[in-house]
């Protein structure tokens, strides 16, 4: 870019308003919105790649009140994540009991069977703690 494209790109970036700014942001923020609300009711439950490891870290927080071991294999390799979004959806895993579908039983080493009946009744809980998703992103959005 010469000097003369980057003063002419500085004089039309002064022209914008805050109110054409600040809707912008709210367009960018709605649109967001929109699309991890799609991620919550059409993305069917266990269906992202590794959203069962991110569940397992929360059941296993849950159950032993203890971190699980980082392992390279599934569904064990979430171990490593930083532990807020754990601590706070653990925390709303025992809110909900009716929700969280313990009829399976969870051990240091469970496999996932994604088509047990078992498996399936944490269906409920998973969408509960998408929408925790959402609320986390909301509020990074508006802070940063």
């Amino acid at each position: 870019m010469s000097h003369t494209e980057i003063g002419q790109f500085s004089h039309r970036l002064s022209q914008v308003t805050v109110r054409e700014f600040k809707r912008a942001i709210l367009l960018i923020f709605l649109f967001g919105l929109a699309l991890r609300a799609l991620w919550v009711y059409v993305i069917p439950v266990w269906q992202q790649a590794d959203e069962y490891p991110h569940f397992y870290y929360i059941e296993y927080l849950h159950k032993f009140k203890a971190f699980p071991v980082s392992k390279p294999a599934f569904p064990y390799y979430e171990g490593y994540q930083p532990p807020m979004y754990y601590i706070l959806a653990a925390g709303i895993y025992s809110l909900f009991p009716s929700l969280n579908g313990e009829s399976r039983t969870l051990t240091e080493d469970s496999e996932a069977d994604f088509h047990s009946e078992s498996f399936q009744d944490n269906n409920q809980m998973a969408g509960v703690l998408r929408w925790l998703s959402v609320l986390l992103w909301i509020g990074t959005f508006w802070v940063a």
